[in-house]
């Protein structure tokens, strides 16, 4: 059986679509990668649209691991790291599957490749960082989302009732 390259491609919001690195884009610079070191063999692209990186449970990233977990691909190729995964533990995981099956992974911007210790050195570090990010932006998002119901006038006028209300008023 001749194995394959698989094209992982991930966006988690509509604004990361349109204003950052779209599917199209990542496909786009992937695409490049692949044609410069891969360019005979058979491509089968996984593209998650709309999934957080929060963990693994994706049908696409399910979908190839599978097809990792039945030797039919030779090398992951992602835009970014943080594309397939932005959980260290996660991308232990993911890295221990991909050298256990005799598949090797690239990310492109990253200039990544777990074929040497110092690339799988780089993706625990940057591993550590996307996880970072994704929690300051959850904790940022709770916070505004408090902030605007804290300050909104449905709260105000139910926090002053409520308080009048217990003195009788």
């Amino acid at each position: 059986m001749t194995k394959f390259v698989a094209m992982y491609l991930r966006v988690s919001t509509f604004d990361q679509a349109h204003n950052g690195y779209g599917l199209g884009d990542q496909e786009v610079q992937c695409r490049k990668y692949i044609d410069l070191y891969f360019p005979n063999d058979e491509v089968k692209i996984y593209k998650d649209d709309g999934y957080s990186a929060k963990n693994l449970s994706r049908p696409e990233m399910k979908r190839m691991l599978d097809d990792v977990y039945k030797r039919k691909i030779h090398t992951i190729v992602a835009f970014k790291l943080d594309r397939l995964t932005r959980s260290v533990i996660d991308t232990y995981k993911l890295i221990k599957t991909v050298m256990e099956y005799d598949c090797s992974l690239v990310a492109v911007v990253d200039r990544i490749d777990i074929s040497s210790a110092n690339g799988r050195m780089l993706v625990g570090i940057l591993s550590v960082i996307s996880q970072w990010e994704r929690e300051v932006i959850s904790e940022r998002t709770v916070a505004g989302v408090n902030f605007l119901f804290l300050t909104s006038p449905i709260y105000m006028l139910t926090s002053k009732c409520s308080k009048d209300c217990s003195r009788g008023s």
